[in-house]
């Protein structure tokens, strides 16, 4: 991400990036002031390589471009989904029992608005979980037939 916002910037010479996760003015570039560039270079790839901080965010602390990181999201519904993700996470136990099935309302663990279709898969000495996550009224057929072609390229 940091590469391409740089070939934009230098490029066609944007000042302004949106971003997810944020409201208003999420920039970076005051913390510019508080270190030489070479060790914000280090410490932001540091950063960035530990999943703390996002490639463009990376970008405006590493760098002397001058654009502004500008958040979209509706605060609100980001709470929201904040939240309905924690109260999940907390559940990790119920997840766990749920892989291979369709949870619809009160049984799935994320939330009795939603629908979750989980699979386990394994691949090398890795395993892991994905699925989709909806509204209750989703194509469940379609999804869980989605969830298992993915899983097959997976393992």
């Amino acid at each position: 991400m940091a590469k391409l916002l740089e070939i934009l910037i230098q490029r066609e010479g944007i000042d302004l990036v949106l971003v997810e996760g944020g409201t208003g003015d999420v920039s970076l570039d005051s913390l510019r002031r508080v270190a030489w560039k070479k060790v914000r270079q280090r410490v932001s790839e540091d950063f960035l390589r530990q999943g703390k901080i996002t490639g463009e965010e990376y970008l405006q602390l590493a760098s002397d471009y001058p654009f502004e990181l500008w958040g979209v999201e509706d605060q609100s519904l980001y709470r929201q989904n904040l939240n309905v993700f924690l109260d999940g996470a907390s559940r990790r136990e119920n997840v766990s029992k749920a892989l291979g099935q369709t949870l619809i309302g009160s049984k799935n663990p994320f939330g009795n608005f939603l629908s979750t279709v989980l699979v386990k898969y394994k691949n090398n000495n890795q395993t892991g979980i994905f699925g989709i996550l909806g509204p209750m009224r989703m194509n469940y057929s379609r999804n869980l037939s989605l969830v298992e072609f993915i899983k097959q390229k997976f393992e």
